[in-house]
């Protein structure tokens, strides 16, 4: 297999693991979540809506909407049929500024990337 094929074969398998999670993932949600997970210069919500403003101009609400969803019991669909919140992350009050929301990731979201990272790996191979 091309090296080409492998990083696609990785990628495909890396989309299937967030379908799991939910079959009607946006990609918008796939890049919040990914852009703060390898980019540790990002601590807060609004340090991640600065560099996705700036990345892919969306609009705060926008940013809001995607990382609410990776989080416990904030987000439900207005159809009812998708997940509340997939508990992958934590939103904390910052002990510098309580205005600002911190992001961390929750045992289940640490479970999730790393079966994300094992699942590109083994796509790689």
């Amino acid at each position: 297999m091309s090296s080409k094929n492998k990083e696609l074969k990785a990628l495909h398998k890396a989309v299937r693991k967030f379908m799991e999670v939910d079959p009607h993932m946006a990609i918008g949600r796939i890049d919040a979540l990914l852009t703060w997970a390898i980019d540790s210069d990002i601590k807060t919500i609004s340090d991640l809506t600065s560099v996705l403003e700036r990345t892919t101009g969306h609009s705060s609400s926008s940013v809001s909407r995607n990382v609410s969803y990776w989080a416990a019991r904030t987000y439900k669909h207005q159809d009812g049929k998708r997940p509340e919140g997939a508990d992958f992350i934590e939103l904390i009050a910052d002990p510098v500024d309580y205005r600002k929301r911190m992001i961390l990731l929750t045992a289940k979201g640490q479970r999730f990337m790393d079966d994300l990272k094992g699942t590109i790996e083994d796509g790689m191979a």
